[in-house]
């Protein structure tokens, strides 16, 4: 895990040292966005649209930096799954991405995501990522 990239942390930021993130989004032009905004910072990417593949993936994952997710996807609220990401990589940064206003209170309430973030679509890459 890399020093500083819990809670406080910016995620939207340059890292010297390569990241890995695990993003789940289900519109696919958002998650295309991410996945080529990390990429092309050089860091190791996985993506889905699911949270059964997410699970499967977190089963295999030996580390993560962080973790970007819909809030409300297909099959589910991506909270149950973000309480399992958060236990597995305590340090790892959380990004809840959602179109839902008023969630970001609800969402740091749950024990063990006192640190996530919410980012609220539509928004601006640019504004994230500098």
């Amino acid at each position: 895990m890399r020093p500083g990239l819990g809670a406080g942390a910016s995620f939207f930021v340059e890292c010297a040292m390569a990241m890995q993130v695990l993003i789940i989004e289900d519109d696919e032009s958002i998650r295309q966005i991410f996945r080529y905004m990390f990429r092309g910072k050089g860091h190791e990417v996985i993506y889905t649209e699911h949270l059964t593949e997410a699970a499967e993936q977190l089963a295999q994952l030996k580390e993560c930096d962080l973790l970007i997710t819909d809030y409300k996807l297909p099959e589910g609220l991506c909270v149950d799954f973000a309480r399992e990401f958060s236990c597995k990589f305590p340090r790892a940064g959380l990004l809840v991405v959602t179109g839902a206003h008023g969630i970001a209170d609800e969402l740091r309430a749950v024990d063990g995501l006192s640190h996530a973030r919410v980012m609220h679509k539509p928004f601006d890459m640019d504004d994230g990522y500098k």
